[in-house]
């Protein structure tokens, strides 16, 4: 009796493994540039050339400008400003050749600091009256010079006799009133005499008789 055997299996031919390749490298999105509005100029060449336009900060150093939208740039500079859109990188690449690193968004209009309210002076102001009355030193004192130089004057009389002028003063009070006397000193008045005003006397208004009525109108 023949014994079978099995028949030798056939070899197996190993298959080849696809290589693992790395992942790909993840590129980052680039970031979207805000867009900024530039004010500009003409260019000088009749044609549409435009030219940057630079501003000067409050310590004198130039600077280049540009507004988040266009509605803030026409606020500050008006409608008829000129403008392009140019990204922040932009705008410092066009400043840089001008010697200009300064760059201010959104500025805000920086005006001279105001100087203080000057008083009003009226007759509320000024409640004390006064008449100066002197005579001219070597040099005769020039009337105009001294009232627009000293506030208090109002007006002036010149006279014949003992003294030469009269100066009719409106002072906020006698401190002030003293200050004119020694500017009068000062300027070669003589003889200075000061007199203060209590009221003014006006005459009454004259009455006026009734007029008589045609004879047609009265009846």
């Amino acid at each position: 009796m023949t014994s079978s055997e099995p028949a030798p299996a056939e070899p197996v031919e190993p298959r080849p493994v696809p290589p693992v390749l790395p992942a790909p490298p993840v590129l980052p999105v680039p970031a979207v540039l805000p867009v900024l509005h530039v004010p500009v100029g003409n260019g000088g060449n009749g044609g549409n050339a435009r030219a940057l336009r630079l501003f000067r900060q409050r310590d004198g150093g130039r600077c280049a400008v540009a507004f988040s939208s266009a509605a803030a740039l026409t606020a500050l500079l008006g409608p008829a400003q000129g403008a392009v859109r140019l990204s922040e990188p932009a705008l410092r690449a066009l400043a840089a050749p001008l010697g200009v690193t300064a760059l201010v968004v959104d500025p805000q209009l920086v005006a001279p600091a105001a100087a203080p309210p000057t008083p009003v002076v009226g007759p509320t102001a000024r409640p004390l009256h006064a008449l100066v009355r002197f005579s001219h030193g070597p040099v005769p004192l020039d009337f105009e010079r001294l009232a627009a130089r000293v506030p208090a004057v109002r007006a002036g009389l010149a006279l014949a006799g003992d003294v030469d002028l009269e100066l009719r003063l409106t002072c906020a009070d006698r401190h002030e009133l003293a200050s004119v006397v020694a500017e009068l000193r000062r300027a070669g008045a003589a003889g200075i005499r000061v007199d203060l005003v209590l009221r003014r006397l006006l005459p009454p208004a004259p009455v006026l008789p009734a007029a008589s009525l045609p004879r047609s109108a009265a009846a």
